[in-house]
């Protein structure tokens, strides 16, 4: 289990926050999945392999499984209690059924390296950012314009990038199948329901 938080945590949730996402961390690992938290700490995108953002959110201390990433509908909710909730086969068999979210790395193209985040000549001031690739850790995006966005920026700066899919074969032999995605050129319009849904998450 990987975590890596982009926005900082408001000082008063803080606490709370922290346990529930060591709750979530904890229930992914006693299923032997390899995931990673990634994005805002409230709301972490849940990410399985570097590949996709599964069809799950987290509120207060109940992880809630959907149907489809966009406008889906609830198939499968787990409590993040001390005692973890569930089996790998439950969670499994909800994953198989539903329609997760596809993400973009940014690949160098003549390597297997991917995008993983960046460092500074100048560390203590944070001047003279530089690229940062890796095999692991690859930054993901859910939405091949903001990929594509990066890509441009590095090619400008002299970098032989690339945008590139997931290879979602990859994924059958840790998950025992492969799921099923759909890829996001832009951010989706949220509903006025999911809007309240975010407002409440975390």
């Amino acid at each position: 289990m990987k975590l890596r938080i982009n926005r900082p945590l408001d000082g008063r949730m803080k606490a709370i926050v922290e346990k529930r996402n060591n709750r979530l961390r904890e229930f992914f690992a006693s299923k032997n999945l390899d995931v990673e938290l990634t994005g805002d700490a409230e709301n972490p995108m849940i990410v399985i392999g570097q590949a996709i953002s599964i069809a799950a959110y987290v509120k207060n201390f109940d992880l809630i499984f959907l149907d489809k990433s966009h406008q889906g509908n609830t198939k499968k909710i787990f409590k993040l209690t001390h005692e973890v909730a569930g089996t790998r086969a439950e969670v499994l068999s909800v994953m198989q059924e539903s329609v997760h979210v596809g993400l973009f790395r940014i690949q160098e193209k003549n390597s297997d390296l991917f995008l993983a985040g960046y460092n500074f000549k100048d560390v203590e001031n944070r001047k003279g950012r530089f690229p940062v690739f890796a095999r692991e850790m690859s930054i993901v995006y859910k939405t091949s314009e903001r990929a594509e966005e990066m890509r441009a920026i590095l090619e400008e700066d002299g970098y032989e990038v690339k945008v590139v899919k997931p290879d979602l074969n990859r994924l059958k032999v840790h998950l025992g199948f492969v799921p099923m995605v759909e890829y996001y050129d832009k951010k989706p319009v949220l509903t006025e329901k999911e809007v309240h849904t975010n407002e409440q998450q975390g």
